[in-house]
């Protein structure tokens, strides 16, 4: 494993030089509460608080108003106009009940599912995994052991390229290359940031933490840049989603619609 020792660079948003700015997003509090946020001031606005959502881990944007939230271990698709929410996943489904599962850091892939980090505990079951979920053919598959060190659970996934991820290790602030399909760690880059979200704007990587600081990433070598600080959002966040809308069927249609469609990235958190 190679370690990389990155410096933080301060720059425009730091120094309170105004820039361009980048395309508006979404981002989630720790208490459920979720903003639209201005990509040119960066000033966030509460447009929804889920209910029961203390326990949030990361968000997309599904389209038509309606947000896509990881819950402890269910994938679940809350309307922001009408206030009503369905399940869309449940890991209790597809592992069992006799266990505890905790699902985190959910991302789309190339091949058009949901891939998901997965901490399994129970007497005779203690692991961590990448798993993928396929909401067009209700289909789960466990994928390898993730064989990296991290403090609980990574925070946040991106794909940079087929079966290259990116998690976000909060606690030992780092962002961990691992290979999706084998699980092996690759490289370690310490961003000296409590990273919980990845987001992907256009062509750009962002990091975000929990206090509303946002990155630049370079994810080849690591590098970081402060682009600038949220605004106008209360307590800690959590998780963010950029505004290209990543297409799932109704729960109820799940089997009829395997052939259609393609689901479109998210941040592609």
């Amino acid at each position: 494993m190679m370690k990389k020792q990155v410096w933080c660079a301060v720059l425009l948003g730091a120094c309170g030089m105004a820039h361009a700015g980048i395309s508006d997003f979404y981002v989630a509090g720790a208490d459920g509460r979720i903003y639209s946020v201005d990509g040119a001031s960066l000033a966030a606005t509460e447009i929804y608080q889920i209910q029961g959502g203390m326990a949030i881990n990361d968000i997309i944007f599904t389209g038509g108003n309606k947000m896509l939230a990881n819950v402890t271990d269910q994938l679940i698709e809350y309307n922001m106009t009408t206030g009503t929410e369905s399940v869309v996943f449940d890991i209790a489904d597809y592992e069992g009940e006799d266990d505890v599962f905790f699902t985190s850091g959910f991302s789309g892939r190339q091949q058009g599912d949901i891939f998901m980090s997965v901490r399994r505990l129970g007497p005779e079951l203690n692991d961590y995994i990448g798993a993928a979920f396929d909401p067009f053919t209700d289909s789960f598959t466990e994928l390898a052991d993730i064989q990296a060190t991290v403090s609980g659970l990574f925070f946040d996934h991106q794909e940079i390229a087929p079966n290259r991820m990116l998690g976000a290790d909060y606690g030992n602030e780092s962002i961990t290359l691992f290979n999706s399909a084998s699980g092996h760690e690759i490289e370690v880059f310490d961003v000296e940031i409590g990273v919980v979200s990845f987001l992907e704007l256009g062509s750009d990587l962002f990091l975000l933490d929990d206090l509303g600081g946002l990155y630049t990433f370079d994810s080849s070598t690591g590098a970081t840049s402060l682009y600038g600080n949220l605004s106008g959002f209360q307590g800690s966040l959590l998780g963010a989603a950029n505004t290209q809308v990543f297409r799932i069927p109704a729960p109820s249609s799940l089997a009829m619609l395997g052939f259609a469609g393609v689901i479109c990235s998210h941040r592609r958190r």
